[in-house]
């Protein structure tokens, strides 16, 4: 099976534990994690590419969270070979730094695309089960775990009860059930070109994600599809619903509240982000905070809650964290201000976005009858970058917020000349990719005509 994701020849990382065994490997020390008493801290963080330089480790530990937790992209595998998966996940065990860091801080998460298995793949994913398997190894889960989770995804909730209060940590699968994106169509015939003509991955994955630019400015796939799936639904208005917690925090690997149309997120179904913030809405809409990754640069993203009048009574916060190995700088320069500038939507301001290497941290701070909870997102050295704050009133204490609802700026006007010139790059690209395997084509003909006439010329 051809490996689309697995980089050949990159030097093996300086902290890279050889000496130890595959069996050590896959189980060090792990410090449990604590669910009976109220946490102060929570940290959270994604995009770990498990060969390039790990900076962070030392920062989120020196902040002592109760829990650190992955949204996604714990590794970069891109594969459908459950080998190259395993030693993919295995290269990252070995990092002796993540192996202290194990030891040091409870560890638990939910996957994103890159260690679920292919590039934006969702429930089309064929090896999805097979990828479980190994993400269970990964985090040494327990048979009850396994069991509970067997033919679904691996979305879930941590509780954490204490003298102090309770929080509720509830965390997504937006990968397993989630029914196709437009692209899907084609990736038969990427995985064909992708290992006959060399860069086709690269060049495909920037038409899909222009793609997805064209089709959710102009609003034409609304009526596609779900990000959850029913059974995943249903778990989460039951985790909704009732007063079991202070604080609800809901764990996504794809940005709920962007309207970048480039990257994939919530608004490329938006019944599906409708719905969700209807269920907010009508359970702990003053209580909820949200948390995202995947998009290799940090943003504060919020929503008003409206009345009546068009007053905003109090907002719905997310704290986007992505990039702790490579970022948007390092990834694409000077493009990558430019790409992040061209939808600054639902942003806490136009500034709240922070391109460089990052991890974030939920602070909460309780009081008698209101809990503070602050969003931080943090810098290489643990220093704060970006911050939003929300007061939240402790369960039992009636709310004197009126009636309102969640009601997000939804940028379509702003982004017709990002489409526009989406489309033009997608031209441009749509045609070397024609080129490229008109290329091959010829060059496949030229050696069989050439094999042809050496027969001939033997046989004469």
């Amino acid at each position: 099976m051809h490996d689309r994701g697995f980089v050949k020849n990159r030097s093996i990382p300086a902290d890279f534990a050889r000496e130890i065994s595959t069996e050590q490997a896959w189980h060090p020390p792990r410090r449990q994690l604590d669910t009976e008493h109220t946490p102060h801290r929570l940290a959270f963080g994604s995009c770990n590419q498990q060969k390039k330089p790990q900076l962070l480790w030392d920062d989120i530990a020196r902040l002592q969270p109760s829990a650190f937790f992955w949204m996604g992209d714990m590794i970069y595998s891109d594969t459908r070979n459950m080998k190259v998966l395993r030693r993919d996940y295995e290269q990252q065990l070995r990092r002796r730094r993540f192996r202290e860091f194990l030891s040091e801080v409870p560890v638990k998460g939910v996957w994103d695309d890159h260690d679920f298995g292919e590039n934006d793949a969702g429930s089309n994913y064929p090896y999805r089960e097979e990828s479980k398997q190994v993400y269970f190894d990964f985090f040494d889960e327990d048979e009850a775990t396994r069991q509970e989770m067997k033919g679904r995804g691996l979305y879930r909730s941590y509780t954490f009860e204490g003298h102090e209060g309770s929080v509720k940590v509830i965390m997504l699968d937006t990968r397993y059930h989630r029914d196709y994106l437009f692209v899907d169509n084609l990736l038969p015939a990427i995985a064909w070109l992708n290992g006959k003509i060399p860069f086709v991955g690269a060049l495909t994955r920037v038409i899909a994600s222009l793609f997805r630019a064209f089709v959710s400015t102009f609003s034409m796939q609304y009526d596609f599809g779900s990000i959850l799936g029913e059974k995943q639904w249903a778990w989460l208005e039951n985790e909704m619903k009732g007063d079991d917690a202070d604080v609800y925090i809901i764990v996504s690997s794809v940005q709920v509240l962007t309207e970048m149309p480039v990257v994939e997120g919530w608004h490329h179904f938006p019944q599906e982000r409708e719905r969700l913030l209807k269920l907010i809405q009508a359970t702990h809409p003053q209580q909820t905070v949200m948390v995202s990754g995947d998009v290799h640069y940090g943003e504060m993203l919020r929503v008003p809650c409206n009345n009546e009048k068009g007053e905003v009574k109090f907002y719905l916060p997310e704290l986007t964290t992505s990039g702790m190995t490579h970022s948007c700088e390092s990834q694409m320069r000077y493009l990558c201000k430019w790409n992040i500038g061209l939808a600054h939507t639902n942003r806490v301001n136009i500034d709240s976005v922070y391109p460089l290497f990052n991890f974030g941290t939920i602070d909460l701070q309780w009081g008698e009858k209101e809990v503070g909870v602050t969003l931080n997102l943090k810098g290489v050295g643990g220093g704060t970058q970006l911050s939003q704050s929300v007061t939240v009133p402790r369960r039992g204490q009636e709310s004197t917020i009126a009636q309102c609802k969640f009601e997000p700026d939804l940028g379509v006007k702003g982004s017709f000349y990002v489409v526009f010139f989406c489309c033009g790059v997608g031209v441009v690209l749509l045609l070397l990719l024609v080129v490229l395997l008109l290329r091959s084509l010829v060059r496949r003909g030229l050696r069989w005509w050439r094999a042809r006439r050496e027969r001939q010329k033997k046989n004469e």
